[in-house]
């Protein structure tokens, strides 16, 4: 995934090659784990490298690997917002630094995140949650199947100020941004 701004170009990829305590792992300015890992546990590194006129760097995300970096962070001036798992993370991109992670799921594992209605929309398997600005859950929304499609698309559709919600089983839902079946 690509984003960029007037300031930052940022690429984020996963890096397969990670193991977990090696001393064999590529080089990050920085390194942050959601959770404390054993060696033996299921986790997932994804690489952000940020480009800008003043610095380059790479950081680290470790989580459990279920995620994908495919519509995985959402770039607002100098704060990248990146959704690992079952966490949404906010990193200061001029001080390098770790703003906060705010776990917004409790089942399941979290698939893409948008920017929506001054705030954000989570794509979970088993839940679509809205969160304000600062990572605080605003509301939640489950239908009769997970939020995974069998062709791989998303479930989410945005329209404007409502959301068209496709389930596995390709039920549709209709949400205002309240979180309101229309």
């Amino acid at each position: 995934m690509i984003l960029s701004n007037k300031d930052f170009q940022i690429e984020i990829t996963k890096d397969t090659q990670y193991t977990l305590f090696s001393t064999d792992n590529k080089f990050y300015n920085h390194i942050i784990q959601m959770e404390k890992y054993n060696r033996n546990d299921f986790v997932c590194v994804y690489c952000i490298f940020v480009h800008s006129l003043t610095a380059d760097y790479s950081v680290a995300i470790i989580g459990r690997a279920y995620g994908n970096v495919k519509n995985c962070a959402v770039l607002e001036n100098n704060i990248i917002i990146i959704l690992i798992d079952n966490y949404v993370v906010f990193f200061d991109l001029i001080d390098e630094k770790l703003e906060k992670k705010i776990r917004v799921l409790d089942f399941g594992t979290g698939i893409e995140i948008y920017p929506f209605d001054d705030g954000y929309i989570v794509n979970g398997e088993i839940d679509i949650i809205k969160v304000d600005k600062s990572g605080s859950k605003i509301w939640n929304f489950s239908g009769r199947d997970i939020w995974v499609r069998p062709n791989g698309e998303s479930s989410i559709n945005i329209l404007r100020d409502r959301l068209l919600l496709t389930d596995f089983e390709g039920y549709t839902y209709h949400l205002n941004k309240l979180g309101k079946l229309i």
